[in-house]
């Protein structure tokens, strides 16, 4: 879905039902820009489609060469690259009532697509055998890729041992190489967890949850938001924060605005809040979207989640999606071959 927060104009950007009730996920914007994104989707019209203007085209991301699928997204700032993890994904369901879901990696590693040359390429070489890597993003000038990392899993292990840290590596766009792994943010030795980093546009500040452990933190309600002064690398819990789980967040394209979802509302159903970021960098009191109904999120029994801020209204719909869906894919092939 796509809401004007000028008003209350409110338009589906995908319908499910016209391809045949496939999943949705998974979408990223280049720069906030609303004609240039991609998004993923899961079943028989499995794919990842890339719009450009009014071109959609649908993408096969995985090689023979890839154990798994490609996911969490983050375009380059120049346009060229989209970095993914590559996932192997479980989920336990619980029968305690205060705990339903746990969603976990068993493997993780980190790749880029090159657009211009529908080509794979992994980031790190063989890293993957010694550590878990997911939820790669890219600083503003496009010179690093931040992520975050932990130790590789091995049998029998517990998910409540699973610590993530935040690193990053240096890129070079021309040469398409990344060098050594730095640590910038070492949560393992404070018994955290951290998940979605998100750089704002001056690159001065990175936000990223912390939570207890493991990697999905939406399913976590210790889970907080803390600001990364990427100068002094110093982390603060931010005082936009509540009770419950925070968790998904992003940045406006002027870096004065921080959208993120929460579930203080009711502990179960995560909505969009905003909230203003002053010249100082400072946090003000974040609000929820505003709806024209204010008993709106009384009735709403759907969860918000992954909001992005855009700079315009997104032109394609539906129909448009439906009909590309319907395509064979474009198949990625692995750089080298």
């Amino acid at each position: 879905m796509q809401r004007n927060l000028t008003n209350f104009e409110e338009s589906s950007m995908v319908e499910n039902q016209l391809i045949e009730h496939n999943c949705v996920n998974c979408h990223s914007f280049c720069q906030n820009d609303p004609d240039k994104f991609m998004l993923h989707v899961r079943g028989n019209k499995g794919g990842t489609y890339f719009v450009d203007g009014e071109k959609i085209t649908k993408t096969n991301l995985k090689t023979k060469e890839m154990d798994f699928g490609a996911v969490y997204p983050y375009w380059h700032p120049g346009g060229r690259f989209v970095a993914y993890s590559s996932n192997k994904v479980v989920q336990n369901f619980y029968a305690d009532p205060h705990k339903n879901i746990e969603v976990y990696d068993l493997a993780s590693s980190l790749v880029i697509y090159d657009t211009e040359k529908n080509e794979m390429l992994p980031i790190g070489g063989n890293d993957s055998a010694q550590y878990l890597e997911t939820f790669p993003t890219w600083s503003p000038d496009g010179k690093y890729i931040y992520f975050c990392v932990a130790d590789q899993v091995s049998e029998g292990f517990d998910v409540e041992d699973v610590k993530y840290s935040l690193a990053r590596r240096s890129f070079d766009a021309g040469l398409r190489s990344f060098g050594e792994m730095e640590m910038v943010y070492n949560a393992k030795v404070i018994g955290k967890s951290v998940s979605f980093p998100r750089i704002s546009p001056n690159g001065k500040n990175l936000v990223f949850t912390l939570f207890d452990f493991g990697t999905f933190s939406i399913w976590h309600k210790e889970a907080d938001l803390y600001n990364l002064d990427l100068t002094t690398k110093e982390a603060s819990k931010m005082s936009v924060n509540s009770d419950e789980t925070e968790s998904y967040h992003s940045w406006s394209s002027n870096g004065r605005w921080l959208v993120f979802s929460s579930k203080r509302g009711d502990g179960l159903s995560a909505r969009p809040y905003i909230a203003y970021v002053r010249e100082d960098g400072t946090f003000g009191k974040p609000f929820i979207m505003p709806q024209k109904d204010p008993a709106f999120y009384d009735r709403m029994l759907k969860t918000y989640n992954v909001p992005e801020f855009v700079t315009g209204e997104i032109k394609i719909g539906p129909r448009e999606i439906a009909r590309t869906a319907n395509d064979k894919p474009l198949n990625a092939s692995w750089a080298g071959n």
